[in-house]
């Protein structure tokens, strides 16, 4: 089967933390204090009914694919992740593996950018952005989770280009009991909480060469984001709200960016912004593998948190500014 083209393989996060308790208390300044997490569907459970129109205005079920293990892909064209796999899941649906799920995209943007990809598989479109991935515990693009013949989720949520590639691989897929949402092999093993953070040095909009150890003795949230990434825009006008009003306590934050010089100045951040121009290299010492993800780090240089994945996780950790440790189910 053939590999994301220029995708390291990471290792994920959650889409979210899986106790299903949390309490959303949102402050005047608009950034959540805790998420909203509903419990997502665990392996063996009855996958998620859902209704969506595909490319031709057709209503497309769920439950139309009852009797075929289905691969459900949560998509975006306009994610950098996703069009940097797109050539190996065309190559994929063009020489199936033996035994393969059908691939059913659940897509956000346009119609005609939808179009424009080429696939050959169902593709529908979620006009409500990501209501149904929320739905499976998807908080970003791409991932995926497998539904079997009877309509019951048949693998951990994949996340990442690597990890949903392996999960339409059956011969390289991992057993449900064992799967891990990401493709780990020949990786480095990653920093946790309470381990230094690794250090880096990227230039920022200025051409100025920026060190993490530069901010020794503040506390901080290292944010790792892409202007082009949707979610990323999505969350913008609330990460300048807190930048212009920050809660006590709040941590420094730092932005890891790809991109453009140009695009990322018109963001408009009053923080520092930091230049990878290879993409995700300094996000992957870290284990991101998507944006917008982030993490702490303290006034000592050490990781605080876990890795924080989508928006209002991103958010709970920079309005909380001390230590978030998810509970994993």
């Amino acid at each position: 089967m053939a590999q994301a083209v220029g995708l390291p393989a990471l290792h994920a996060v959650p889409a979210a933390p899986t106790n299903g308790n949390a309490i959303a208390v949102v402050p005047t300044n608009g950034i959540p204090a805790a998420q909203v997490v509903p419990t997502k569907p665990k392996v063996g459970d009855l996958a998620p009914a859902f209704a969506l129109p595909n490319l031709n205005g057709k209503m497309v079920n769920l439950s139309d694919f009852r009797g075929s293990k289905t691969l459900v892909l949560f998509w975006r064209p306009s994610c950098g992740f996703c069009q940097r796999m797109l050539d190996d899941l065309k190559a994929w649906e063009t020489q199936p593996p033996k035994g393969a799920p059908k691939l059913l995209v659940v897509s956000t943007d346009s119609l005609e950018s939808n179009q424009a990809m080429g696939l050959r598989s169902t593709v529908v479109l979620d006009a409500g952005e990501m209501s149904v991935g929320s739905k499976f515990g998807a908080n970003g693009t791409p991932m995926a989770v497998l539904v079997d013949a009877q309509g019951k989720i048949a693998s951990e949520l994949a996340i990442g280009a690597p990890a949903v590639l392996k999960l339409a691989d059956p011969e390289t897929a991992a057993a449900p009991s064992t799967l891990v949402p990401a493709n780990t092999v020949n990786q480095p093993t990653l920093p946790k909480a309470g381990d230094p953070a690794p250090d880096f040095s990227l230039p920022d909009l200025t051409g100025k060469t920026t060190k993490l150890t530069h901010f020794r003795g503040s506390k901080m949230l290292v944010l790792f984001w892409d202007p082009a990434c949707g979610f990323c825009q999505q969350m913008l006008d609330e990460l300048k709200a807190w930048e212009a009003q920050p809660p006590n306590g709040a941590p420094k934050l730092l932005v890891v960016s790809r991109g453009t010089k140009e695009t990322n100045q018109a963001l408009g951040l009053r923080s520092r912004i930091l230049l990878d121009a290879d993409g995700m290299n300094i996000g992957s010492k870290f284990g991101a593998n998507g944006t917008p993800m982030a993490v702490l780090v303290d006034a000592q240089g050490k990781i605080t948190s876990n890795l924080a994945a989508g928006k209002q996780e991103v958010l709970a950790l920079a309005g909380a500014g001390n230590e978030i440790l998810s509970e994993q189910a």
